[in-house]
């Protein structure tokens, strides 16, 4: 299939793979230091006052996971945001990216308890309806994020 000027609309996976990679590498320090700041060091230090409470604390468990679920997803709208961005040809810089992160932050969390919802229920009624749930919802955060 190709377009009226000439060039061609197909989707090839060979070339979203080298944009993806091409868009990683380019930005690698940026996007390792919002992963750094937003996600290890916070979760490093949260296992490590919950660890040090010692093992009468029963909640610590379930508070680092809730942690670690809300940290992954405020970096994964982070770095949505950031790689939109360079595919709109705009520049990227630290401090918006992770500010717009923050910002996006409950509209992801939302998105992804919906999608967990359903594809829990999918699971619970046999794994190939919530394999087809999770497919469909595979861009469900991306979209949340543009």
């Amino acid at each position: 299939m190709t377009d009226s000027a000439g060039g061609s609309n197909e989707f090839r996976i060979g070339a979203v793979l080298r944009r993806s990679f091409a868009i990683l590498f380019k930005h690698i320090v940026p996007f390792g230091l919002i992963s750094l700041l937003l996600l290890v060091v916070p979760s490093f230090v949260i296992e490590f006052i919950v660890i040090s409470q010692g093992p009468e604390s029963s909640w610590g468990l379930a508070i680092v996971l809730i942690v670690n679920l809300v940290l992954t997803y405020l970096v994964t709208a982070a770095l949505v945001y950031g790689t939109i961005q360079e595919l709109r040809g705009q520049r990227i810089r630290l401090g918006h990216i992770i500010s717009r992160g923050l910002a996006l932050m409950f509209p992801v969390l939302g998105v992804a308890m919906i999608v967990g919802l359903a594809s829990t229920v999918g699971f619970i009624l046999l794994i190939i309806p919530g394999l087809i749930v999770m497919t469909l919802f595979w861009v469900a955060i991306p979209a949340a994020v543009v």
